[in-house]
């Protein structure tokens, strides 16, 4: 329950990156109408999946991101290379500069900060990256795969992109990163520790899936018994795994044990 003494919040500022494209008006614009933003998935092949349907972001790229008075998105001095970019980063990105904008904030404001939710980060850097390593052998496994995938980096992109120094947090909590965020930033504001905070969400989920079956067949794993087969079905081998010392493979679950029974052998 709120205080009725509690300090007001303002909302002054609103960016959108939606499956209807970039921006907060084409975004008003579709859900005014009860447009619908879920279609076919067309950005991978879905045939084998059991829905074909989503309703992912829109084409987007380095392209989109709003311009900012004085400001230069490839200035080496505080950006090395935007394409490095996981999708949600640069979702989240896009709609942070909107807002800035909209609320007619300049860059580098004194005190402010980030405060952002995602449940999934770069999880599509990360996907291809295994993809990378386990189907193609590893030939095309970045250096930046972790740095970029991880759920963090999406606060610190979007204060890179503004040039903010304040606090840069992300909340990675399911579902309810987002309002969890904007809550937790809410409380900053209201106790005095924050005077300006850039806050929301960012995902981009829409992924293939690596499949079990071709981790599996990657020789590396293979080699080491990484996944073992258990009454037909594929599973990650227990560890330790190794050659001296191997683990027993996992027996098929026993049938349930009345509790009287447990307790009496305990006993």
């Amino acid at each position: 329950m709120r205080h009725s003494g509690s300090p007001r919040v303002v909302i002054s500022g609103i960016g959108v990156v939606s499956p209807f494209g970039v921006g907060r008006q084409r975004f008003w614009e579709h859900i005014s109408r009860g447009c619908s933003g879920t279609r076919a998935i067309e950005r991978f092949d879905a045939s084998e999946l059991a829905s074909q349907v989503a309703a992912p972001v829109s084409d987007i790229s380095i392209d989109d991101v709003p311009p900012i008075d004085g400001d230069d998105i490839w200035d080496e001095a505080y950006r090395a290379d935007p394409k490095r970019y996981s999708r949600a980063a640069l979702v989240g990105v896009i709609a942070a500069r909107e807002a800035w904008v909209d609320a007619g904030l300049p860059l580098a404001e004194p005190g402010a900060g980030v405060v952002i939710g995602s449940g999934g980060g770069g999880i599509d850097v990360g996907e291809r990256q295994y993809f990378d390593f386990f189907v193609e052998r590893g030939r095309k496994v970045t250096p930046y795969a972790i740095p970029v995938s991880i759920v963090g980096m999406v606060s610190s992109e979007i204060s890179i992109s503004l040039r903010l120094r304040g606090i840069s947090h992300v909340l990675s909590c399911g579902c309810t990163s987002s309002t969890d965020a904007m809550g937790y930033a809410a409380a900053l504001l209201r106790s005095g520790e924050a005077e300006v905070v850039m806050s929301g969400g960012t995902d981009a989920c829409v992924t293939p899936v690596l499949a079990f079956g071709e981790v599996a067949a990657h020789p590396h794993i293979a080699a080491r018994s990484t996944i073992v087969e258990r009454d037909g079905i594929a599973q990650a081998a227990p560890a330790p795994r190794f050659s001296r010392t191997p683990a027993a493979t996992p027996e098929r679950a026993r049938e349930p044990e009345p509790v009287e029974s447990v307790l009496a052998d305990w006993s």
